[in-house]
């Protein structure tokens, strides 16, 4: 297809065009089936049709490099929509940095282990979109890396950063939780989750978070691809010295919605709990 400059593209594209290229944008990789369940929804008759919707649009976008294919597929040939994964092309990132004033970024084929951990991370965006989309929270808003990075001083005054996969903020008729949350694809050694762990216990410390959201501050939660990852992970942060490890929940992949669904209970440091004591 033709080059074209990003203001004369922009009027060739409709509004879920945009939206498509904005979730890449701030969530950095999404395999076709996620962007059909996040954006192609509505209009359809059934999912299968969405489905084929969906690829088309993403094959017109990618003809303009707005969008680019990666090399490696989620799961193999095998997993068709679930494995083929998109990021966003230097014709997108150059339209978005002309329409929101927004830094231009470099795009790359990223590591398989970056990729794994990146989609995993957007389905849970998905789930949790596709759960307000069907009245289940009456809020959702969403922010990703690194937008959503926390700085804060930490102990002797040291500047540090958190970085969390996922911050949402979810709510129901009545309450408004804040989560953090943390995808693990089962690969990280059990000493990496404990330091992030403890990074989380500096974080609630400082109480730079609460100050900013009238005394709230996010629950973490931990979500494992398995039962036997789970039952590891809770052990490593009951094992960790110096970490409140009831604070960080960890659940599979088929808990984490029902959870959040369910609300969060609010994150305590040790210096409150031993307050109580």
């Amino acid at each position: 297809m033709r080059d074209l400059d990003p203001l004369t593209l922009a009027k060739e594209l409709n509004e879920r065009d945009l939206r498509v290229l904005r979730t890449l944008r701030a969530h950095r990789l999404a395999t076709t089936r996620q962007l059909q369940r996040w954006h192609y929804t509505d209009g359809f008759g059934d999912s299968a049709t969405a489905l084929r919707s969906a690829q088309r649009a993403l094959r017109r976008l990618a003809g303009h490099r707005l969008i680019a294919r990666l090399y490696y597929r989620i799961g193999g040939q095998q997993r068709g929509a679930d494995s083929v994964v998109w990021q966003l092309d230097v014709a997108g990132d150059r339209l978005l940095a002309v329409l929101n004033a927004e830094k231009r970024r470099r795009y790359i084929e990223p590591r398989r282990a970056f990729i794994e951990h990146t989609v995993g991370v957007t389905e849970l965006a998905v789930q949790l979109i596709e759960a307000q989309r069907r009245g289940a929270l009456a809020e959702l808003a969403l922010t990703s890396e690194p937008a959503n990075w926390q700085r804060f001083l930490g102990q002797h005054g040291r500047s540090e950063i958190l970085k969390p996969d996922l911050l949402a903020v979810t709510a129901s008729d009545e309450f408004e939780d804040h989560w953090m949350f943390e995808w693990d694809t089962g690969s990280e050694h059990q000493s990496v989750i404990t330091r992030k762990a403890l990074v989380y216990e500096r974080f609630a410390a400082a109480g730079t978070y609460q100050q900013a959201h009238g005394g709230v501050l996010p629950a973490v939660l931990w979500i494992v691809p398995s039962e036997v990852r789970r039952e590891q992970i809770e052990q490593a942060l009951r094992n960790a010295r110096n970490l409140t490890a009831d604070v960080h929940r960890v659940v599979t992949a088929e808990q984490f919605l029902p959870t959040v669904l369910a609300g969060s209970e609010p994150m305590t440091t040790t210096e409150e709990r031993n307050s109580r004591s």
